[in-house]
């Protein structure tokens, strides 16, 4: 069950939800910044933005449940769309983008703010916003044998540091565990090189999934993919 702050939440970051008791639980937000809400551009919109995230921390913080980010976007201002998804890596936070079809009436501008300009037709050519689908489609970590300390991705260059220690802090993963990163060919057209600290690659020659093994006696791993 996702539960989620009132609707200006973006706006003014704080909610009044309380605690729920229920084990499948987790806290979902939209961050639109203010200015740009309000026609202003993005004045402020990093420093905005970096707050609602922040502020939205604290709630699944305090109550030891996951969080997602379920909105963002609704443009096509490609430098506020690498901010956000390199915020969210900052932060480790997970996200879903609005929006992925044009022709939607519930958007108030449906082909200003959509990925696949016609839902009705192959997501291919120029059906695709490429410029945003290279900010949107960023290589990131899908599982991780262990507890990650940080991810970036600057310039086409990927990395990724972890350790084997169990989220639960109780012990750590098996030598040979494996972690998978999603390494998109739009980011990597002519494929990618890895180097791995801890462990090492399993996964074939630029695979569009790459899989790394850690290695026996590993504490921590680091993952580094930079552009063929």
């Amino acid at each position: 069950i996702w539960v989620e702050p009132n609707v200006l939440f973006s706006n003014f970051d704080g909610t009044n939800l309380r605690p729920i008791a229920d084990a499948h639980l987790g806290f979902a937000f939209h961050d639109y910044c203010g200015t740009a809400a309000v026609g202003l551009g993005n004045t402020g919109c990093s420093t905005l933005d970096q707050l609602t995230i922040q502020s939205a921390k604290v709630y699944p913080t305090r109550n030891n449940i996951p969080w997602l980010l379920t909105e963002f976007g609704a443009t096509n201002d490609l430098a506020n769309l690498s901010e956000m998804t390199g915020l969210a890596d900052k932060f480790k936070l997970g996200w879903l983008e609005w929006a992925y079809t044009g022709n939607d009436k519930t958007s108030s501008s449906p082909n200003g703010q959509a990925l696949v300009l016609d839902p009705n037709q192959p997501p291919v050519g120029a059906n695709v916003v490429t410029g945003k689908l290279k900010v949107l489609a960023e290589p990131y970590p899908q599982a991780v044998s262990g507890t990650p300390s940080a991810w970036s991705f600057n310039s086409g260059v990927f990395t990724l540091a972890y350790s084997t220690t169990r989220p639960s802090l109780v012990g750590r993963f098996p030598a040979g565990a494996q972690t998978v990163i999603s390494t998109p060919v739009v980011e990597y057209p002519s494929g990618y090189t890895v180097t791995v600290t801890g462990g090492v690659v399993v996964s074939a020659p630029n695979a569009a999934t790459l899989v790394v093994a850690s290695a026996a006696g590993a504490t921590t791993v680091t993952v580094t993919v930079h552009p063929a």
